[in-house]
């Protein structure tokens, strides 16, 4: 509080936001106006907000790993690395390659993977089929960069996607069928603030086959 007895600018956001007021509702207040004696659209909310994740205006920064329903991916300087879930698989049904920017992972002939690299590898591929502990098989995919990158964030982030885009095989619908994978890190997208997200969304919409804590992307796939 003010020596005045006023609440802060912070103060008053935190407040608007208990109240469950939207990120437009709270900067458009009557209240943030007086207290900072001008329009409130004028206001830096990027700072003005803090670091609450539904009130977020700045694009977060790009991560290095992270974990899917179909497996776990995670890049390095020099390297792409991907685990799979398949099941009842042997290593001569297995295909992984390489080609034209693309990669191609199948099973049987059935396409388990497929998506336009956002980063330029060397064609050969790297792969195990291993398993967990508990019986789980995973297909680990390597690939290795053409070029080292460096971070380029304090998260040691890379700022680049493993993915221009990215289809899987739906494991839970229909067989053999590929559907889009969004997921910021792992594929190329448009950042869009979470209540912008869900306003985008119809009605048709249902909950999104790949669950994330960040449904901020709008993906511009070719």
């Amino acid at each position: 509080m003010t020596e005045a007895g006023e609440p802060t600018l912070r103060e008053a956001i935190l407040a608007q936001q208990k109240l469950g007021k939207s990120e437009r509702e709270i900067l458009q207040s009557d209240l943030l106006k007086d207290l900072i004696g001008a329009s409130a659209d004028l206001i830096d909310d990027s700072e003005a907000l803090g670091p609450d994740p539904d009130m977020r205006t700045s694009e977060p920064d790009m991560p290095r790993a992270g974990a899917v329903s179909f497996g776990r991916w995670f890049q390095s300087e020099g390297h792409i690395s991907l685990e799979l879930h398949v099941e009842a698989a042997r290593a001569r049904d297995i295909v992984c390659a390489v080609s034209v920017g693309f990669l191609d992972i199948r099973l049987k002939e059935v396409p388990l993977l497929s998506g336009r690299l956002a980063q330029p590898v060397f064609s050969e591929v790297d792969w195990l089929l291993d398993e967990t502990s508990t019986g789980e098989q995973l297909l680990c995919v390597e690939l290795t960069k053409r070029e080292r990158i460096a971070a380029v964030d304090s998260g040691g982030g890379f700022g680049v996607p493993l993915f221009e885009s990215l289809r899987v095989r739906d494991s839970g619908g229909e067989a053999g069928k590929m559907i889009e994978v969004f997921e910021h890190g792992l594929v190329a997208g448009r950042y869009l603030p979470l209540e912008e997200f869900r306003s985008e969304l119809s009605p048709e919409d249902e909950d999104p086959l790949w669950e994330s804590e960040t449904p901020w992307l709008d993906p511009d796939v070719s």
